[in-house]
């Protein structure tokens, strides 16, 4: 398979991973200050924007493309879904990752019975079923639910829906194998432990509350930063605190 990336900048490699149905471009208004002391590396996920799916939909299928063509070391700045995977690359080749700067990120989306901080997994049910008789909606229905509660609701969904047509629309497969990941990745019992971490977590996220970032956290004795008033895309509404926790 091929990944698409957007490379900018000089200095540090940082590695920029975007969330469910979405794709580089969505950290965009970020790379021109980002670039100014790093190598800037925007990807698009697998099944994403101009990146071809994954053979399957596990972690190991995700990341073997990524870790194959992203710098030897790099910084890994995760948003979601891309939280979740530089997680997972931190745990699984740490000599690889600098550090990590997670937002909106936990180490498990979906809830379990042992977990009251993730989403009914029926809602990710109902939109793997609903992605072939009705893409766009779909897609837009996510959407939504990413802004909800934001004080900056309609600027921060009208910047993602720029985002999302921007590049070629992600796949149905690649959804499908995104949402897969969603709803079965735990890796409470498989953090990394010797990254330094920097978590970030927004008051008004409805899809990883604020209580996930701050488990993760503690769980990773992580720097925490918390943003009050902002919703699931806080380096769309926030950007200066996001940017500059990333130079410090």
């Amino acid at each position: 398979m091929s990944l698409h990336v957007t490379r900018r900048g000089r200095g540090e490699p940082l590695l920029l991973l975007h969330g469910w149905a979405l794709n580089g471009g969505v950290f965009n208004a970020l790379l021109p200050a980002l670039a100014q002391h790093h190598e800037v590396w925007a990807l698009d996920l697998p099944g994403h924007g101009d990146s071809t799916p994954a053979a399957d939909a596990t972690l190991d299928a995700w990341l073997d493309p990524i870790l194959a063509q992203v710098p030897e070391r790099a910084h890994w700045f995760g948003w979601s879904l891309g939280g979740m995977l530089a997680l997972a690359a931190a745990r699984r080749a740490p000599e690889r990752v600098t550090g990590l700067t997670l937002i909106a990120t936990t180490p498990c989306f979906a809830a379990r019975t042992d977990w009251a901080h993730g989403v009914q997994t029926a809602l990710l049910e109902e939109l793997a079923a609903d992605l072939s008789a009705d893409y766009a909606h779909t897609v837009g229905r996510f959407l939504s639910l990413q802004v909800l509660g934001s004080d900056a609701a309609r600027s921060t969904l009208r910047s993602l829906n720029e985002a999302l047509r921007r590049a070629p629309r992600p796949s149905e497969e690649g959804l499908r194998q995104g949402l897969a990941l969603l709803d079965e990745t735990d890796l409470r019992g498989a953090l990394p432990t010797a990254v330094p971490t920097r978590v970030v977590v927004a008051g008004k996220d409805r899809l990883t509350p604020a209580a996930a970032g701050r488990w993760l956290a503690q769980a990773m004795d992580a720097e925490l930063t918390e943003i009050p008033q902002a919703g699931h895309a806080p380096f769309i509404t926030h950007p200066d605190p996001c940017t500059e926790h990333l130079r410090a």
